[in-house]
């Protein structure tokens, strides 16, 4: 029998999910705000990785976390209205957002051992 070392582990695979790991990412402040040294004064989300899984979700546990305005520009108050097409990295391109906030895979490292150093 052989083993098809292309196939991720199971936790890695689209769609795996993990509830805990979820509120856990949710519980942490934001890492773009952090970087900057902003004052997070909107609610932490999670975010699941772009750019894997084919247009499905990818697993729970490449997720970052992320403010509303950094995520995707939800809850945002009327004089940051502006920032979000450049904060949002649902609303902004891919590869600006990165070189100003961090890549995606270094945002979720963080993210995985903030939780790691927490339990």
């Amino acid at each position: 029998m052989t083993k098809n070392w292309l196939k991720p582990p199971i936790e890695l695979r689209r769609k795996y999910k993990d509830a805990e790991h979820r509120g856990k990412v949710r519980e942490l402040p934001c890492l773009a705000c952090e970087a900057e040294d902003l004052h997070q004064i909107y609610p932490s989300l999670g975010h699941h990785k772009m750019g894997e899984g084919g247009g499905g979700k990818v697993s729970d546990l490449l997720m970052m976390t992320l403010c509303s305005l950094h995520h995707n520009g939800e809850f945002v108050r009327d004089e940051d209205k502006d920032k979000v097409s450049t904060w949002s990295i649902h609303q902004s391109n891919l590869k600006n957002w990165e070189k100003r906030w961090g890549t995606q895979d270094n945002l979720i490292k963080k993210t995985n051992k903030k939780i790691k150093n927490n339990d």
